[in-house]
């Protein structure tokens, strides 16, 4: 990996951490106002915001990493058929993702929910 693709991983997983360490702060904080030591269903569910936000960040570093490596690949003049297939193969995975994205959040808003019902 070149260092840019280096940085933009550690980036994602430290950003990762930090939304998870907020969203462990925030049900900590509605534990200590309620005094209860169980999670009430309240919190669960106002955790769909949570998790929506999680699942769009996921997305919106692969998709700027997966843009990375297009980028890079366009840069390299010699490669020929090489470089087409690594081309592909990131566009590919790009659209994955933020397909895969829109399924989860469905899934969180329909059926997770129940809102359908």
């Amino acid at each position: 990996m070149s260092d840019n693709q280096t940085s933009l991983v550690q980036v994602f997983f430290l950003t990762l951490l930090g939304v998870f360490i907020t969203g462990y702060a925030v049900v900590l904080i509605f534990f200590t106002e309620n005094g209860n030591t169980t999670v009430p269903a309240t919190i669960i569910e106002d955790l769909t915001i949570f998790r929506i936000a999680l699942y769009t960040l996921v997305v919106a570093v692969w998709w700027i990493w997966m843009g990375r490596k297009i980028k890079s690949a366009r840069d390299i003049k010699e490669m020929g058929e090489a470089r087409d297939m690594e081309i592909q193969r990131a566009e590919y995975y790009r659209t994955l993702w933020w397909k895969l994205a829109i399924g989860l959040v469905l899934y969180e808003v329909l059926f997770a929910q129940k809102l359908w019902v």
